[in-house]
């Protein structure tokens, strides 16, 4: 949109309210609150759903990757990820991912992966067609609220 514009031929005020419209609709879009990113959550509620686990002490941060406490062993197995299986992955188990939009840490690697996966299994929340936004349902605000204390 700002290449478009940098493009155009508007001028002058035609140009900045342009500008103004796009700033606008950008700060409220939901990409911003709930999206995807590569193949984990991210945006306003990955961040939350994050910082819920390290409140409650499901993960803890060590050095530049999180570890799963044995509280949080239990409350992933509850929810149906067994985080022994993620570990004999290939890659990153639980990492840090610096969100672009909340400038705050959300979960990456395999865990996060797995916590998008069984969130969209479970209904509590969908992917939009042709987007990386996520719509969080009202089952999955209410077990969001719950388990983490965040409101989505």
């Amino acid at each position: 949109m700002t290449n478009l514009v940098s493009n155009s031929k508007l001028h002058g005020s035609n140009r900045q309210a342009l500008l103004l419209i796009w700033k606008v609709l950008y700060k409220s879009s939901g990409i911003k609150h709930c999206r995807t990113c590569y193949d984990h959550l991210a945006g306003k509620i990955g961040v939350l759903i994050t910082e819920g686990f390290l409140k409650q002490k499901i993960i803890e941060l060590d050095n530049d990757q999180y570890i799963v406490t044995d509280q949080g062993a239990q409350f992933f197995w509850e929810f149906g990820i067994d985080v022994d299986e993620l570990k004999k992955y290939r890659r990153a188990f639980a990492k840090p991912c610096l969100d672009w939009s909340e400038r705050r840490h959300h979960l990456a690697g395999s865990l996060g992966a797995a916590v998008l996966e069984k969130m969209l299994l479970l209904d509590y929340i969908r992917k939009t067609r042709n987007s990386r936004v996520i719509v969080v349902t009202s089952k999955g605000q209410q077990y969001l609220y719950d388990k983490l204390k965040v409101s989505a």
